[in-house]
């Protein structure tokens, strides 16, 4: 069949990358100058954590044995150059962890448009695949606040499958491997990368992918191991995050989804359409690193599938819980704005960038419309995330306390979340403990006793 999608012109295929950048540059301009007029230097307590980790990294501290923490180690090897750069003043490690956090943005939001183009061929779908991401004002309202490892997920992520639709498996299955070594959702991606590699070159491609992920998660265990912490690694990066999911309803949980995303919820009908709509287009087709293209791409689907299972199952705390959900949907949206004819998908872009203005009154306007509505249906399908969460010890600094007053803290347990907390009263720990990372109980877990912990029994 002919090709009947209009030919490639106009300011949308010539300048899509320009214009994605400076409508990213200019968010995250704007939302850093909010930030530092509300209060200069602000700090999120996420953030405080993982920046003062860092920090205490930098003087000699051990993460999982001296500080708790659920997030795989990369974000603090990050942190702790960053506090070197930094000369160990915090003022200046923040700036520049807010400026990291910035520039996985703005890479981020260009690896999804350039994937988008790579699958077909189309300035226009491009731009729209970016957009998508802009649709959720977390992605470029959190960064002046500090950093956080799930923009360096979605960096690394998008990445590895640009590089793996280019047939590249040894340098993505890399890329993938430190995407989930900033945080476990990366996982998925990984496997990903090497199904794609099977797809292209077989066993062979399967070997590279898997190989260059394998020489990442060396370097970053190879430390722990030097310092006898691989049992705190195992322990409070997988085996706690398991234990301390929060409990749901399906029925809340899709509340939740759309009530994190607000009016941006439109987007996942959008790109389900996107993944799935029949046409005779050059759409899903993967540019090979000479020119050639690649049968169909079939892992946009399955991707977002995935992700929107980890979002309905898992676990959900807010909106950037989703940020690796973004790339798949916005692929698919991009894929059905390359479909469509030039009315339909001027009308389809308006649609998006009235979502990107509007996304942050459905935070901070007082009563924007639908969201009484769905919180009023979301109290009825409420249940306490968890089944008990201690108190915070009394006298126990802010972390943003510790933070800006770089304080070395007794006790290891000084972020003090919900999910530590929970952890803690779980396995019979203390919160005055000045090293964490031990089995919880008197050794290793048996398989059944594995099961009790994390809910499975």
């Amino acid at each position: 069949m002919s090709d009947s999608r209009p030919p490639p012109s106009g300011l949308l295929e010539r300048r899509w990358s320009a214009l994605l950048a400076s409508i990213t540059a200019s968010l995250l301009a704007v939302s850093t100058a909010v930030a530092v007029a509300a209060g200069p230097w602000l700090v999120s307590p996420d953030s405080a954590m993982f920046q003062h980790g860092g920090w205490y990294v930098s003087r000699g501290a051990v993460p999982y044995v001296d500080f708790w923490d659920l997030k795989p180690p990369l974000v603090y090897a990050v942190t702790a150059a960053l506090a070197v750069a930094a000369g160990g003043d915090v003022l200046v490690l923040h700036a520049l962890s807010v400026l990291v956090a910035a520039a996985a943005v703005l890479a981020s939001v260009a690896l999804v448009g350039r994937l988008a183009h790579d699958l077909t061929g189309d300035g226009a779908a491009a731009f729209a695949a970016g957009l998508t991401i802009l649709v959720v004002p977390a992605t470029y309202g959190f960064p002046p606040f500090g950093i956080r490892p799930k923009y360096l997920a979605l960096c690394f992520g998008v990445w590895s499958l640009f590089l793996a639709v280019r047939d590249r498996p040894a340098p993505s299955g890399a890329a993938a491997a430190l995407g989930a070594g900033f945080h476990q959702q990366g996982a998925g991606i990984a496997a990903l990368v090497v199904a794609i590699a099977a797809s292209w070159t077989g066993r062979g491609g399967v070997v590279r992918a898997v190989g260059g992920g394998l020489l990442v998660a060396v370097a970053v265990v190879l430390p722990f191991a030097l310092a006898d912490a691989l049992v705190p690694l195992f322990v409070e990066t997988v085996l706690a995050p398991a234990a301390t999911a929060r409990r749901y309803t399906l029925p809340g949980r899709v509340l939740d989804i759309a009530l994190e995303l607000g009016y941006g919820t439109v987007v996942i009908p959008v790109a389900v359409y996107g993944w799935f709509r029949p046409n005779d287009r050059r759409v899903g087709a993967a540019v090979a690193a000479d020119g050639g293209s690649s049968a169909s791409a079939w892992w946009v689907p399955v991707g977002g599938a995935l992700y929107g299972s980890v979002a309905l199952f898992v676990d959900l705390e807010g909106s950037l819980d989703m940020i690796l959900w973004l790339p798949f949907l916005a692929l698919g949206v991009g894929s059905l704005v390359a479909s469509l004819r030039p009315t339909r998908r001027v009308a389809l872009l308006c649609v998006l960038g009235l979502l990107v203005v509007s996304g942050p009154a459905w935070d901070l306007a007082p009563d924007p419309p639908l969201r009484a509505e769905l919180e009023n249906a979301r109290e009825r399908h409420d249940v306490a995330d968890f089944g008990h969460v201690p108190d915070r010890p009394s006298g126990v600094p802010d972390v943003r306390t510790v933070y800006w007053e770089k304080r070395k803290p007794d006790t290891c347990h000084y972020r003090l979340s919900e999910k530590e907390r929970v952890w803690v009263h779980e396995t019979g720990g203390d919160f005055r403990d000045a090293r964490c990372g031990e089995w919880p109980g008197k050794g290793p877990p048996s398989i059944g006793e594995f099961g009790v912990l994390i809910g499975l029994s």
